[in-house]
């Protein structure tokens, strides 16, 4: 059953304890062919901007352009906090792009803070747990060209796969969405929100628990605007003298005209 509410949540994956999630924000998700465009990571519990993310905490940025091309892009660090650079790029080919950000990473509470080591090689361990996320950004140039393909996720065990082009969405729109771990159906809670809906911690507009007749979730669009769509859960970890549990989330920001 799909409720439309205002969820409060704490997300479960991708960072510290507070659990934080990183995602992708562009200035323009509608671009002209060859326009150069900003892409920035968000980070945090406020959409669609919170706290600057620091270059030691991302692990890959890169785009999946139209024709399936991999297109690395540069993390490069400023000031003496070393946050992410925004990224400047031209989008030459006509279509769907999808622009991925990447970051797996140990995470363990102990007695003098957070370290990103398993807790077998640390003293002190309150708490440990291997995490990973994927943030994606569906920019369209032109007239969009298709769905999320696999590559994008790049061998991630978690994924969100909306079910319809995201560059072709209008207000009153539904979005399916299935989730797989290990490529495999997983039943967990689904989240949106958009650009303008809260400015508070943790606050989105959409929530829906994954039906266990079809497995897919659905989310109405409501408003335009910049959306995300994102989901998070945790299961043990399979090896316990690393840590306690296995975190993942995924997300995927677009634009609704």
């Amino acid at each position: 059953m799909k409720r439309l509410l205002v969820a409060l949540f704490t997300f479960l994956a991708c960072g510290e304890a507070s659990a934080h999630q990183y995602w992708v924000m562009v200035d323009d998700f509608f671009p002209q062919t060859n326009q150069e465009i900003t892409i920035t990571i968000g980070y945090g519990h406020k959409f669609p901007v919170d706290e600057p993310a620091s270059a030691d905490q991302v692990e890959k940025l890169f785009i999946v352009e139209p024709d399936g091309t991999v297109r690395p892009l540069p993390i490069q660090a400023e000031g003496n906090e070393k946050l992410v650079v925004p990224v400047k790029t031209r989008l030459s080919k006509q279509g769907t792009h999808f622009i991925v950000v990447g970051r797996a990473s140990w995470s363990t509470q102990t007695t003098r803070g957070y370290v990103h080591q398993p807790k077998d090689k640390l003293t002190g361990v309150l708490s440990s747990s291997w995490s990973e996320c994927v943030g994606i950004a569906v920019v369209t140039v032109g007239n969009p060209t298709g769905r999320i393909p696999e590559k994008v996720f790049d061998n991630a065990r978690f994924r969100l796969q909306p079910l319809v082009n995201l560059g072709n969405l209008h207000v009153g729109d539904t979005v399916p969405v299935k989730l797989f771990l290990d490529g495999k159906p997983f039943r967990s809670w689904i989240y949106a929100t958009y650009e303008g809906f809260s400015s508070e911690r943790d606050t989105y507009a959409y929530a829906t628990r994954v039906p266990s007749a079809d497995m897919t979730g659905k989310i109405k669009i409501l408003k335009p605007g910049i959306w995300i769509i994102t989901a998070s859960d945790e299961i043990p970890y399979p090896d316990q003298t690393k840590a306690e549990v296995f975190s993942f989330a995924c997300n995927v920001t677009f634009a609704v005209k």
